[in-house]
Parts: structure tokens; sequence; C-alpha cells
């Protein structure tokens, strides 16, 4: 049966496809993380049809394009569709607008080698940089404005790692501004109310406690410091090296805390250092994607794998560390450069297989 479907049943029936047996299986990637193992019957510029058993019946389901990651549908695109210059230069086209650029540009070469005249034809693609970057921005700043903070400091550092020589990278490093001081404000009104909780016995109990976090939080605000040099930064390697050096400076935080927690507070008070250090976690995984992000864009493929496994290290059950992973092993399976088995000479045993 052929049936298009929605984000609930599709997910439903991407978890039981690794389990069933077929020949010629190409892995599928949600954008979600979710994966399954599937023949595919066809593609078009957006979408692919699969085919799979359930309960002993042939199910056959049209996946939407913007449901796939992006690389993901890139690799299944490339090596299913008819070689024209028409499906090479659309799936160029997909690829500026998800951001891949370099597959872009070899797509639209590939595409002019097949056939110069209907190249000629077509409009010219938008601006591989600018123009994505602008696009890049006004998600950004959506988000921001129907107070989605965290997706649109998100979006924003995708600009401020891989498009920070475009126009867009200014007002993109403006709005990071706002961002940082109303996270202050947000992370300042959370301390005092916690603060106005305490009796003066269990007041001065956290300022002997926060005495000897001193050099944990001194290390943790430094991490903040270099990180936000980082977004800041125009030149990619001076922005890679303080990406890389906050997520050094976050896990010496990270360190230091624990050890003092494990040592000197109570129960109530690891509860409660839980959360502060699921955060900071948090914060050391993103400055390590930050400095990968920016290899990625170099193509430099073993270097980013390199910083997804300095992520991992910090929380191995990181969804954002982990698609990033995806991201880059995808993208060097794809490269001329480096391809899969660089990758897996980094990953060895531990990465995502």
């Amino acid at each position: 049966m052929n049936r298009c479907i929605g984000l609930s049943a599709l997910l439903i029936a991407m978890v039981v496809f690794s389990g069933i047996a077929l020949a010629e299986k190409e892995e599928v990637i949600l954008k979600d993380g979710v994966t399954g193992f599937v023949n595919v019957l066809e593609t078009t510029r957006d979408s692919v049809k699969v085919k799979f058993k359930k309960n002993g019946a042939d199910i056959t389901l049209v996946v939407k394009a913007e449901r796939i990651d992006p690389f993901c549908f890139y690799t299944v695109r490339g090596k299913y569709m008819e070689r024209t210059a028409e499906n090479h230069l659309n799936l160029a086209i997909f690829c500026v607008e998800n951001g891949l650029f370099n597959r872009a540009k070899h797509q639209r070469d590939v595409a002019e080698s097949i056939d110069p005249e209907y190249l000629k034809k077509q409009a010219e693609i938008p601006g591989f940089r600018d123009g994505i970057a602008e696009k890049i921005l006004a998600n950004a700043e959506r988000d921001f404005d129907n107070g989605k903070l965290d997706q649109a400091e998100e979006t924003i550092q995708i600009i401020l790692t891989r498009f920070s020589d475009t126009p867009a990278a200014e007002d993109a490093r403006a709005l990071q501004t706002i961002l940082d001081k109303r996270a202050a404000e947000v992370e300042n009104e959370e301390d005092d109310a916690a603060i106005a909780k305490l009796d003066a016995e269990q007041q001065k109990a956290a300022d002997a406690l926060m005495k000897k976090l001193k050099p944990a939080k001194m290390s943790y605000e430094y991490g903040k410091e270099l990180a936000a040099r980082g977004l800041k930064e125009k030149s990619q390697t001076k922005a890679k090296k303080a990406f890389d050096a906050a997520g050094e400076e976050f896990e010496k935080a990270l360190k230091k805390a624990r050890t003092v927690v494990a040592k000197d507070g109570t129960e109530d008070v690891a509860g409660r250092f839980a959360a502060v250090e699921k955060r900071v976690m948090g914060e050391a995984v993103e400055a390590y994607i930050n400095a990968g992000n920016i290899e990625l864009s170099r193509g430099s493929y073993v270097a980013a794998e390199k910083y997804c496994q300095k992520a991992l290290s910090v929380d191995p059950t990181s969804s954002a560390a982990k698609a990033f992973q995806s991201r880059v092993e995808m993208g060097a399976a794809m490269s001329n450069d480096w391809g899969a088995r660089g990758i897996n000479r980094v990953a060895g045993a531990g990465g995502r297989r």
C-alpha cells in the first residue's frame, strides 16, 4: 500500500525498520536522530519512497525530504536519481538551502558537465554563502521574537562558526550579545531566588561551600569568556582556538566542582548541583561542536570528528553531539579528500557506526 504519512506515524514506522532483514538496505536518518534501514524504491527532488516489511506485509512510505537529515537525503538522492543536468542542479539548490556548500558546488559542476546549455538557461543559484547566511539569520530572529531563545542561539552559532565572513555575521553577533545579556539576567534571578529560600544557618553553609567552589567558578567564567570571544572572532582559526580552550575550561570547572561537592556537599547540595553540572556539560559540548563546525566548513572531516569525540567524552548521551557526529561521518563518506576510512581511524570502536 502506498501512502504519505505524518511525523508521528513516520517515527513509529522508522523505529521498526532496523529489525527487518532486507537486501540492499539504505540507512535513512531523520532530523531528530531516528534511523532506519530500508529499501529505497525511488527518489524525487523533495521525497524518498521506501519499502519495508511489517508483520509479513510490504509497506511503502513516501518520506518528505524536509523530514530527513540533509546529508542523508543528499546521499540517497544522489545515488538513486537519474543523471541529468536538471536533477543535479536541483540537488545543488537543495544543498545550498541546507548549508551543504561544498556539495552544492560539486552538483552544479556535474550539471554543467552534463549539459552546459541547460545551465545557461537557468537563473544562477543565489549566493552560496551570503544569501544562505541571511536566510539562517532570519530564522534566528524569528525564533528570538517567538521566545525560542535556545533555538535562536543555536542558529546564531551556525552563522558565527560557519559564515563568519558574511555580512549577516555582524547582525548575528549583535543578537548574540542580547541573548548573552538575557541569559545572565535569568541566571542571576535564579540564584537570587535560591538564596532567598535559605535560612541563616543554610546561608552560612552555602557561603562556605561557595568559597571552596571559587576555583571552579573562575574556570567556568573564563570558559564563558572564551566561548563569547570565539563567537565574536572573525578569524576562523582564532575562533576555533577560543572554542577549544573554552571547552577545556568548562571541563576543568566540572572536575573541580565535582571534587568539592563529593567531599563537602550535602545530599541537598548534590541534588541541586546535578542541574548545574548538566548545564556546564552542555556548554562544553556546545564549545566543542562550534570548533568542529569550523573544521566542517573547511572540509576537514577528520579534525571535525576529533571534536565530536571531545564532546561525547563530556556527555556521551548528548543528542547534539551525536547529531553532529552523524553529519561529520556522512560528509566524510561523500568527500573525495578523506572518505569514511579516515573517520573510522579516528572514531575507532567508540564511534557511532
